[in-house]
């Protein structure tokens, strides 16, 4: 008998597949793992058949999962917003989109500062805030 944590492992499968397969699976493939604990807590517990099934009806083919794209480059972009509640966010406009950017600390930074960021999937880190950034402060 084997955990179904164990045979979600080892198959690679989430919870809610190992659910549905569970209401599928032919008698005696499983049993509750009964314990102290509430009934709706107890754990399920697959035997040899149970996981001959399993593995006959899964053709699911190995996926892999990238992780997202860093770019190594460093861009100078304009921050749109600042002051959100949580306070390592800002909003910048890169390539004329609007993305959220992760920083330390916002309240140092200002709308339309100047920050290099380097970018990250869909979001971005500030690396830096550069000096160019009091110009447009005060020249509005």
């Amino acid at each position: 008998m084997k955990k179904e944590s164990e045979v979600m492992n080892e198959l690679n499968l989430s919870k809610a597949e190992i659910k549905a397969l569970r209401e599928s699976a032919p008698e005696g493939s499983w049993i509750r793992d009964v314990s102290k604990r509430p009934e709706r807590l107890w754990g399920y517990l697959w035997s040899e058949v149970g996981v001959k099934y399993l593995t006959g009806t899964i053709d699911k083919p190995v996926t892999v999962t990238e992780s997202p794209k860093v770019d190594t480059d460093t861009y100078e972009c304009t921050v749109l917003r600042s002051g959100f509640t949580n306070k390592r966010l800002i909003e910048i406009e890169f390539n004329g989109k609007k993305i959220k950017a992760v920083c330390r600390d916002s309240s140092v930074i200002k709308p339309r500062c100047i920050v290099k960021v380097r970018i990250v999937g869909e979001s971005a880190c500030v690396l830096s805030i550069t000096k160019k950034h009091m110009n447009s402060l005060y020249n509005g």
